[in-house]
């Protein structure tokens, strides 16, 4: 779905808190929410408060346009495709949040592996627990087609949380 479930949102700011970082790629980035989110938390806190002012450069990936909306003002570009047509850049963060269930898991994993290569900083999140997005059908890109493990993360740091995975890279 297009929003973060709560619990996990301090988890991921507190993890970003560690991590050196000028750009972010935010795959599925949805509503927006952790654009705002850095921008909130790393850029105003230096008294950078007009976009001219940012020094973050934030890139978003959304493949279901219906989502854009006002936060999406908080990025400096968000590209409405797929990720699996996303052309490789360098980033130093790369964030998957509630991506990689939406994937068979050899998809997902090849889009792990993208993700690596993209960035030597990686967040990722997942649900530990199976749940279908039920009254999301007209939403394809929202069914969730697998469940993943903390053992699907080898070579992440693993926080697991009110049936929630998030891998650091």
């Amino acid at each position: 779905m297009p929003f973060s479930r709560p619990v996990k949102i301090p988890i991921i700011i507190n993890e970003l808190t560690k991590i050196k970082f000028d750009s972010v790629l935010d795959v599925g980035c949805g509503y927006g929410i952790y654009g705002a989110l850095i921008r909130n938390y790393f850029e105003t806190t230096h008294k950078r408060f007009a976009k001219w002012e940012w020094k973050i450069h934030i890139e978003g990936v959304e493949a279901e346009a219906r989502y854009n909306n006002p936060l999406w003002w908080c990025y400096d570009y968000v590209h409405v495709y797929d990720f699996r047509d996303f052309k490789s850049k360098k980033f130093d963060l790369v964030l998957l949040l509630d991506v990689v269930e939406h994937f068979e898991k050899e998809e997902g994993k090849e889009i792990l592996r993208k993700a690596e290569g993209m960035a030597k900083n990686i967040i990722v999140s997942t649900p530990a627990k199976f749940i279908q997005n039920i009254g999301w059908e007209d939403y394809p890109t929202e069914k969730h087609q697998s469940l993943w493990s903390p053992d699907d993360f080898k070579g992440y740091r693993v926080i697991e949380e009110e049936n929630q995975i998030i891998a650091i890279l």
